[in-house]
Formats: C-alpha cells, structure tokens, sequence
C-alpha cells in the first residue's frame, strides 16, 4: 500500500514532535522534588539544591557539555543557575536569578557546594 507524499510528511512531523516532548520530559524527570539541604556556604546562610539537567540542544552525545549540567540552587535568598564543570569541579558560567549578575569559573567555598557538585555531576558521568 502506497502511503501519499502528504501524509508522509505530516507522520514525519508528528515523530519528530512527539520526540521533542519525550526529550523535554526526560529532562524535567531529571529534577528532584523538593529542594535538598546541603549544608552551610562560606557566607554562613543555607544552601539548597534544586535539581539539574543538560542543556546540549542538538550537540553530539560524545560532546562534553552532556557530561556538565546546568543545575538551580539557592544561597540564603539567592537563587542561583549555574552550569557545572564536572571534570574540573568547578561553576563554570553562573547567573544570579536574583540579582541578575553573571560570574564564571568558581571554586566552591563550603563543604555544601562541593557536595551539589558531588550529587549533581553523579548523575552525568
């Protein structure tokens, strides 16, 4: 049975969306229920971690941004975006969802940073 060109077409596109929902779906899986105590920063308020997830778009597999995630956490009143580097266990580009300000390349300060960096570049390498 012969399929019309039309028709192929409008299957195709309905793959192709129903992959980005799948796509979409397995990364906000990735996030975690509740926010997760860490610990006490350097400054003395609390941090908590929200989740992570990649943010690779159409890069290959082997492309090293899928082993760094962006995750969300908060210091004290702080929220936070960052997107990890896990090789060199560092926050390699930050943004202040706060104060709007932008950082890169930190170390962390406090044994509850290090231990975001712990449990959120587990899940990716």
């Amino acid at each position: 049975m012969d399929i019309p060109v039309k028709t192929k077409k409008l299957l195709v596109k309905i793959l192709a969306g129903m992959s980005m929902i799948c796509a979409a779906k397995s990364a906000v899986a990735q996030s975690i229920d509740r926010p997760l105590y860490m610990g006490i920063a350097s400054t003395g308020e609390k941090v908590f971690y929200f989740g992570g997830r990649t943010q690779c778009g159409d890069l290959p597999k082997s492309h090293r941004c899928w082993k760094n995630p962006m995750i969300l956490y908060s210091i004290g009143k702080e929220k936070i975006n960052t997107v990890l580097d896990c090789h060199e266990r560092i926050f390699r580009d930050v943004w202040s969802v706060t104060y709007g300000k932008k950082y890169k390349n930190f170390k962390p300060s406090s044994s509850a940073t290090e231990k975001m960096i712990t449990i959120a570049c587990a899940k990716y390498n």
